[in-house]
């Protein structure tokens, strides 16, 4: 072997644990803040809704068309339990179709990844890896989050559905309020 081949083998040897384990951070820092901080944007989208609505005509306009929307189609599910089926399973086929789409577009990340050899320039290799390790944890995570709010949003339908009469009440109550407001 010669003896810029045991410099690069070398060189990998002490480096490879290292950015494994700065990749391995880097993901699971990404994870902890995107879950919580998408959670949250889940959470507090009604409340903000409804305190935009009381301040402004036109926002309450909107906010009372989105509900009667949503209104209408959880009324439509209540009373037709096999379109909500339907509705369910294709939430659940989206699902596995962004899921697929993402593992794809990750492996051939990985693959591109994997032909990236420590050169004589072993830093802008790095750095390429990186970007492709970067890439590939962006995509991921993105992914996963729009899978998240896919079925955040199913899963808030159906629990309109099964509890629709609570849910009417609120729901009426919320739109003679807004249609004060409109007047």
């Amino acid at each position: 072997m010669s003896e810029n081949n045991k410099k690069i083998t070398r060189h990998i040897k002490e480096d490879s644990p290292k950015l494994g384990e700065q990749l391995k951070t880097s993901w699971w820092l990404a994870v902890l803040l995107a879950v919580p901080l998408s959670i949250m944007a889940n959470l507090l989208t009604p409340p903000i809704h409804n305190w935009l609505s009381d301040r402004s005509t036109e926002q309450a306009i909107e906010r009372l068309t989105d509900l009667e929307k949503e209104y209408s189609e959880v009324s439509k599910y209540a009373s037709n339990k096999p379109a909500f089926n339907s509705y369910l399973l294709s939430v659940v086929i989206k699902s596995a179709l962004y899921l697929a789409f993402i593992m794809i577009i990750n492996r051939l990340l990985s693959y591109a990844a994997s032909f990236i050899d420590a050169p004589e320039s072993a830093l802008n290799k790095n750095k390429t890896f990186l970007t492709l390790h970067t890439l590939y944890a962006l995509i991921s995570i993105v992914g996963l989050l729009l899978i998240f709010n896919l079925c955040n949003s199913a899963q808030k339908m159906y629990d309109n559905v099964e509890q629709y009469g609570n849910y009417s009440m609120s729901v009426k109550s919320e739109i003679s309020r807004l249609r004060k407001i409109d007047k």
